[in-house]
């Protein structure tokens, strides 16, 4: 995780829109992995 953010930090300058995708496309695979264990 903190090698994600520090990543993240680091790449915000350069890569936003692309960070702010990947950034939902993990949210989204973290909600339907968590989605799949809870059922």
């Amino acid at each position: 995780m903190e090698q994600a953010r520090e990543y993240w930090k680091g790449n915000v300058r350069n890569e936003l829109p692309e960070l702010l995708i990947n950034g939902r496309i993990e949210v989204v695979e973290i909600i339907d992995d968590f989605s799949s264990i809870k059922i």
